[in-house]
């Protein structure tokens, strides 16, 4: 979870359920336009007499019928093309001020965002260009067979360098996780989608999802009146008007199970074998002082765990924290290592086990604990200089997920009066979490196939067998003094 700048506040005394009372929005200028826009206007005065701008739209390549797999993404290209007003946005905004080679638009699988960063606010004209070419990407973007054609080029281009070996095995590996749900199929698009989209099913994508009430306006940066720029999103997007509609967003269901999936894949490019091992689960709101403190025992289980592998694994094993669909968390265990597949699997449930068995040491989450407080008061001292692009993506979290935006003041405090009441055993619980039964999926990536899913089948049940058995002994002594002097690192 992201901090904040921002100003202080109350800490809630209310029930480990109840709601933090907190201001979930900084103070920010926030609202509602009658078409449906939302807006978020909030001072941040790092860097100076600049602003970072984004137009935020709730719709993603999830909602995409089969039949349309890349268009979202066509969308994102096309919008900095040819709109009602503008002949070609991307020079627009290179001419008017704004730095255009800086813009990076995203499509994921829930959202599309189109930032503006950099906007200089010397000149008043340059705001104000920049509102304009977001509210024109909102509901005026031009579809025509010519770009399409262009943007088919570059976005089949784009297909062609992610497809090397390491967006394969990414790929396989995310298809491999989300087995069995809408969520397998990639932003980018499939490449036979997209040499054979026209005009027509682009038109129909955007008109049917790009409602205003589906967006949202966030702005933050070094102005002395929020009212201004509220002004000027309303001038821009006041009499802008979306199709007829809205159709609801739909709800896709993750893919939960309480038995292991495993996928045993062969990549002849590779030069060793490697181990994923991924553990889903839902995430807990962070509105509540429970939520917000789940969150804090995960992630010193992560940073404990983290540093025992580093010891066994020699440093070579990753420990990734997923949050990229909501409401879901992925925990992402890789291990590239000289070590046959089946051996790596077995020592890292085997250490997991060992974990629920005997429970980290008290050393052990002593000094996790001491150096994660470090780590958080070494951001507080350095408060006053969060820019205005972090604070923005905080926004865009809360209004995608309705994610509290924290103030670091209060995200300190805290984390100062709940970490040292987290207990050794309480982290040690946390691998409750990490068992095989609960929404596990592993995955082995060789140049040659020599591990089949009866062997990974059978590894899973060897462990199980051990720990069920209490044949797991502790860690030795010594072992677990290495991991006590090394710093946390998720990888």
């Amino acid at each position: 979870m992201a901090s904040s700048s921002g100003e202080a506040g109350k800490v809630s005394s209310s029930a480990e359920a109840g709601p933090l009372d907190i201001d979930e929005l900084l103070g920010a200028d926030h609202g509602r336009l009658d078409n449906g826009l939302h807006y978020y206007v909030k001072t941040n005065s790092t860097p100076e007499m600049t602003e970072y701008l984004c137009l935020v739209v709730k719709i993603g390549s999830i909602v995409e019928d089969e039949d349309e797999y890349g268009v979202a993404h066509v969308i994102e290209h096309l919008a900095y093309g040819e709109t009602s007003k503008y002949k070609n946005v991307f020079e627009f905004l290179r001419t008017s001020g704004v730095e255009s080679g800086v813009i990076h638009a995203r499509t994921s699988h829930d959202s599309t965002i189109y930032p503006l960063p950099d906007v200089s606010l010397k000149n008043p004209e340059v705001l104000c260009n920049a509102i304009s070419v977001l509210a024109e990407i909102s509901t005026e973007i031009q579809v025509s067979a010519e770009g399409l054609d262009k943007e088919r080029g570059i976005i089949l281009d784009e297909h062609r360098t992610t497809w090397d070996l390491d967006g394969r095995m990414s790929d396989a590996f995310w298809t491999a996780v989300m087995d069995g749900s809408k969520y397998t199929h990639v932003s980018i698009g499939s490449e036979k989608v997209l040499r054979n989209l026209s005009p027509k099913t682009v038109k129909e994508f955007y008109g049917k999802w790009y409602q205003l009430c589906n967006m949202a306006v966030v702005a933050v940066g070094d102005f002395s009146d929020t009212k201004n720029v509220v002004d000027l999103i309303r001038i821009h997007f006041g009499s802008k008007v979306s199709p007829p509609g809205p159709h609801p967003i739909p709800e896709y269901p993750l893919p939960f199970h309480n038995v292991p999936h495993f996928s045993c894949l062969v990549e002849p490019e590779s030069d060793e074998p490697a181990v994923m091992i991924a553990f889903k689960m839902l995430v807990d709101e962070y509105k509540t002082l429970k939520g917000f403190r789940d969150m804090l025992v995960h992630l010193m289980f992560l940073s404990a765990l983290k540093r025992r592998f580093d010891v066994i694994f020699h440093a070579r094993c990753h420990l990734v924290w997923e949050d990229s669909v909501h409401p879901m968390d992925i925990c992402k265990i890789v291990l590239s290592e000289q070590m046959e597949p089946i051996e790596t699997v077995e020592s890292i449930l085997l250490e997991i086990a060992r974990i629920r068995l005997h429970g980290f040491t008290e050393w052990e989450v002593s000094d996790v604990r001491a150096s994660l407080m470090s780590a958080f008061e070494t951001a507080y001292s350095k408060r006053k200089g969060m820019d205005s692009k972090s604070l923005c993506n905080q926004y865009i979290e809360y209004f995608l997920h309705n994610e509290p935006v924290f103030g670091i003041e209060v995200e300190t405090q805290l984390k100062r009066r709940i970490l040292p009441e987290i207990t050794a055993a309480e982290v040690s619980k946390f691998a409750e979490n990490y068992r095989t039964s609960c929404n596990c999926v592993i995955v082995t990536i060789e140049p040659r196939s020599h591990v089949t899913i009866e062997d990974l089948s059978s590894s899973v049940l060897k462990i199980n067998s051990l720990e069920k058995e209490g044949s797991i002994s502790n860690l030795e002594h010594n072992i677990t003094k290495e991991i006590v002097s090394r710093p946390p690192d998720l990888g």
